[in-house]
């Protein structure tokens, strides 16, 4: 069967009448997230006096604290909480279109967040989901797991990890397989041309290709990012269509701004969506103005409300050295602030007050100016 993949604006959308019901928001984060720093090393190498001075710093910290600091031992994590995430995502589904809304909550190789929201006994629908980090052939690959049986999401989140820490070809055939069974199950390749180890694009074209002919049954479905380029996302489609398959939408949210991309659907529970797009292989998708915003403008909001302070943050997560963790030993890790009271060194403070600067509402019409984006056709 062909796949389709709808593209709408907002005034699009409320073109369509009635037949569209309810939008689907996918691919949100909260604090239960377990977010990668690989991100760091890769943008400080292109900085030669700024990759010097991390380099000696790195080489203090593990002096001081007898710790050596690796990034692919660390992680972050967002700092708003499942309900507020839910809570977003439903007021703006209700008051900027009017349809009923399903929202499903991704967090990176975590179901904690999504089996507290099932407990809060809401009346709306939770699908438990994950973001699943799959290893593969040296490059790694973010799967979108949705609407995961629930009596059977922990066995299945103890199969994901254990291919994580293990990888086997046959046992990611086996866990794919049993999921794609599962007809209420939707799976999703996230922002597939993403080289998420920022090393090799070759390797991660080899593997990607490798990965798609090896799983090309169960993958229902490739993501549209609400935060990657368009022209990425424009090769997404090419390699849809190409495929055969739908693309679906993909907010990816790691702050306070609501999703950016929605699917738009007549279904009213997330088993229907799945099958739209499992079965029919339809998908419409509609593109909200905040995603023409400059990305990198998008980005640098993002990185502020990661790196604001929270004096009432129910967690205890106030600072954002509560919110990085670093690998100490076999027995865990520890939150940045147990080595920095102070929110650590001055020239790290000094380079994130700039970094929070450049978000400020005041300067967002000028770097708004500045920054250019390549218009979506």
């Amino acid at each position: 069967m062909h796949a389709m993949t709808r593209l709408f604006s907002m005034a699009g959308a409320r073109g369509r009448g009635t037949s569209h019901r309810t939008a689907v928001s996918l691919h949100s984060h909260t604090l239960f997230s377990k977010e990668g720093m690989m991100f760091i090393p890769h943008l400080v190498s292109r900085m030669p006096l700024l990759k010097s001075l991390l380099s000696r710093r790195i080489a203090r910290f593990a002096a001081s604290n007898g710790i050596r600091i690796d990034f692919s031992c660390m992680h972050w994590t967002p700092p708003i909480l499942p309900r507020a995430v839910l809570d977003q995502e439903v007021t703006q589904i209700h008051e900027r279109l009017g349809m009923r809304a399903l929202v499903s909550i991704t967090d990176h190789d975590c179901i904690d967040g999504v089996m507290h929201l099932q407990v809060c006994n809401l009346s709306l629908e939770i699908p438990i989901s994950v973001e699943w980090s799959v290893p593969y052939e040296g490059a790694l690959f973010h799967l979108g797991v949705h609407n995961i049986p629930a009596d059977q999401a922990h066995g299945f989140l103890q199969e994901m990890q254990r291919y994580s820490a293990a990888p086997s070809v046959s046992r990611l055939k086996e866990i794919l397989s049993a999921l794609h069974s599962a007809p209420q199950v939707l799976l999703v390749l996230n922002h597939p041309f993403w080289d998420l180890h920022y090393d090799s694009p070759d390797r991660h074209a080899r593997a990607l290709a490798a990965f798609l002919r090896a799983n090309d049954t169960p993958i229902h479905a490739l993501e549209l990012n609400g935060y990657r380029a368009w022209s990425e996302n424009r090769n997404v489609l090419s390699l849809a269509e190409e495929l055969g398959k739908p693309a679906v939408s993909g907010g990816d949210r790691h702050g306070w701004q609501p999703n950016a991309l929605l699917n738009l659907t007549a279904a009213h529970s997330f088993a229907d969506f799945a099958a739209e797009i499992r079965r029919d292989r339809l998908s419409q998708i509609l593109i909200l103005p905040e995603y023409l915003e400059p990305r990198a403008l998008r980005a640098f909001t993002t990185i502020d409300e990661a790196l604001r302070d929270y004096p009432r943050h129910p967690w205890g997560h106030q600072h954002w050295t509560d919110r990085v963790m670093v690998g100490i030993d076999a027995d865990g890790r520890r939150p940045l602030s147990h080595f920095w009271q102070n929110g650590g060194p001055w020239w790290l403070r000094s380079a994130l007050w700039a970094v929070r600067a450049a978000a400020h509402p005041r300067l967002r019409p000028v770097l708004r100016l500045a920054l250019t984006e390549e218009v979506i056709h």
